[in-house]
């Protein structure tokens, strides 16, 4: 009977044993579960930071670009010029600034030039002709009348010298000698504000010519009678 109890309580013991084992499996399966979901946890926290940041940035750059009225990878001018940025050259954006370095403070817009990148502020910063544009003649040429409208094509250089395609065949042109859509339906119109001028004195003169005959007329009739 004492073996009989000895193996029972042996046999105890082993389960005893046993369920221990279980349980500290069971525990540290438990920590390994809460430290992967904590991991996963900080992880999409980390992610939804990073990508309220970018938004954040983002969001700044464009309002910034915006505010300046130009695009990401647009061409643009300088207004002013110096030895690195010639009068003429065309850059492109690139980006804005995050905060002040140098004469560049946090807004300012990033133009990547020949000679290098510079923040620039965007109420100096005019876009220029890019690829695809429409454009217009701003001289009345016989080629290329008034109202013709051509098309980009390429950059010839960093001076504003573009390749430009009319039905009348290609043409180089620097960017101060070609209009945009809206620039060339000012013209128009005040082409057309002229010539109705003009078609109005014209007019007042005809008539101030005819006024002045009927006049004469009637003081050589008077003269005569």
């Amino acid at each position: 009977r004492e073996r009989q109890a000895a193996a029972e309580r042996e046999r105890q013991a082993a389960e005893a044993r046993e369920l221990q084992a279980v349980e500290a499996r069971a525990a540290a399966a438990r920590e390994v579960i809460a430290k992967e979901r904590a991991a996963a946890e900080e992880k999409q926290r980390r992610e939804r930071a990073a990508a309220a940041a970018a938004e954040a940035e983002d969001q700044r750059q464009r309002t910034a670009l915006g505010m300046a009225g130009v695009s990401m990878n647009g061409h643009v001018l300088w207004s002013f010029f110096n030895d690195d940025i010639p009068a003429g050259t065309v850059g492109v954006v690139t980006g804005v600034t995050s905060r002040s370095q140098g004469w560049s403070e946090e807004g300012d817009i990033v133009v990547k030039f020949p000679k290098g990148s510079w923040g620039l502020k965007g109420s100096s910063l005019t876009n220029a002709l890019a690829v695809g544009t429409t454009v217009y003649s701003r001289t009345n040429y016989s080629d290329i009348p008034h109202g013709t409208a051509g098309k980009v094509e390429s950059f010839i250089d960093d001076k504003g010298t573009v390749n430009c395609s009319f039905p009348s065949g290609y043409y180089q042109f620097n960017h101060n000698e070609l209009l945009t859509i809206e620039q060339e339906r000012a013209r128009a119109a005040e082409a057309r504000k002229r010539q109705a001028e003009a078609e109005q004195e014209l007019a007042e003169a005809r008539e101030q010519q005819a006024a002045a005959e009927r006049e004469w007329q009637a003081q050589w009739q008077g003269g005569h009678c």
